[in-house]
């Protein structure tokens, strides 16, 4: 359930909607909370974002206490004095569960003119080089033209599957700006007769 979309808002077992759709039935006092067990907080960590925040605030402190909460994230920063605040609004114990194993190892690259720098590799090792050579790329390239989004994008999914770097992932953080990069990548044909379809 979102604000622009509803798909089986009466799924017995399981809800997902956004915070802001629990908090406006929260308000409603809807009888479909009279049900829920388990709230489940994926990217918790927007409860410090400055527009959104509050809304997470206000559920936690609204949900009924026989509601039991899991909050999930990557990122959350002050992970011990949160859960601290959770358990002293809902009066209960809050256990933090913590690891910081990755699976995948996470490496930071800047994509500039056709050309990829690492500058964090897997070991969290700092390049302070790469990153310099990188800023020098970029402003020489700002000089001589200016940004333009999604070609950009485009580009950056055809460099990344020549070099076999495919699948990944896009974050975007304003639905406006995922919709424009979905629209121009409309066009992006990342098949050819050279893969095994079966």
């Amino acid at each position: 359930l979102t604000g622009d979309v509803q798909i089986n808002p009466d799924a017995s077992s399981c809800l997902i909607m956004t915070t802001e759709i629990l908090r406006s039935m929260l308000y409603r006092d809807s009888e479909v909370l009279r049900e829920v067990e388990w709230v489940i907080f994926d990217e918790v960590h927007y409860v410090n974002d400055a527009e959104r925040g509050v809304v997470w605030e206000e559920v936690i402190i609204m949900l009924p206490p026989h509601v039991h909460l899991v909050l999930l994230s990557a990122t959350t920063p002050n992970t011990f004095e949160f859960a601290d605040w959770v358990g002293r609004t809902r009066s209960e114990v809050v256990h933090v569960i913590t690891t910081l194993y990755r699976p995948v190892p996470l490496e930071h690259h800047l994509y500039i003119n056709k050309e990829l720098f690492k500058i964090v590799d897997g070991g969290r090792v700092w390049s302070d080089s790469a990153y310099k050579a990188a800023i020098s790329k970029y402003q020489l390239l700002k000089s001589k033209q200016p940004f333009i989004g999604g070609s950009v994008l485009v580009e950056l999914i055809y460099y990344l599957k020549k070099r076999s770097l495919l699948p990944c992932v896009v974050f975007s953080f304003s639905r406006r700006k995922c919709e424009e990069y979905a629209d121009c990548l409309a066009g992006v044909d990342l098949n050819d007769s050279s893969v095994d379809h079966s």
